[in-house]
């Protein structure tokens, strides 16, 4: 966790926001995605998805076959970031110190379906602006800190007590 101590806190936040600002973006793409290959199935076949990957419906060609597969891989992989991201958060909620308050404004900014922006959070949440800022700055670092310890596989050897003094 050394390596990730050494990237400024601002570094930190722009990364996060980034990635959370691409959360949407794919999670709506892989979405559509999944719709045309139901489609295509459905139109084709008169078969649903979850037929095709169960094998229950021929392909004409190995490679029409092959194609298919690669587009479910896809978007497989891709909804398994979603769903860290996803997890990720739940994580952050779970958090000591304020973690329910980092959640929400995460929730909210990022991951709800109405794309609320920063003065709807600070009205819903009645908050002030630099309460609703400073708040923000420490749900990203919090959101960062547990995806990096999730992705580099270290979370059970994790120390919260880091996060909680610097938070404090």
């Amino acid at each position: 966790m050394s390596d990730v101590m050494k990237i400024s806190d601002k570094e930190k936040e722009k990364t996060v926001k980034s990635v959370l600002k691409l959360y949407r973006v794919i999670n709506h793409i892989v979405n559509n995605k999944l719709v045309y290959l139901e489609k295509e199935l459905y139109t084709t076949s008169r078969k649903q998805l979850s037929d095709i990957v169960e094998g229950l419906v021929p392909f004409e060609t190995k490679k029409d076959e092959q194609h298919f597969y690669d587009k479910v891989f896809v978007c497989y992989t891709d909804l398994q970031l979603t769903k860290l991201l996803e997890n990720v958060r739940h994580l952050v909620q779970c958090y000591p110190k304020e973690g329910a308050v980092y959640f929400k404004i995460l929730d909210m900014l990022y991951f709800d379906n109405l794309e609320l922006d920063s003065d709807d959070v600070m009205r819903i949440l009645e908050i002030s602006r630099s309460t609703y800022y400073r708040l923000l700055k420490k749900a990203h670092l919090c959101y960062y800190y547990h995806l990096v310890a999730v992705l580099k596989g270290e979370i059970e050897n994790f120390s919260e007590n880091k996060l909680v003094e610097k938070f404090s």
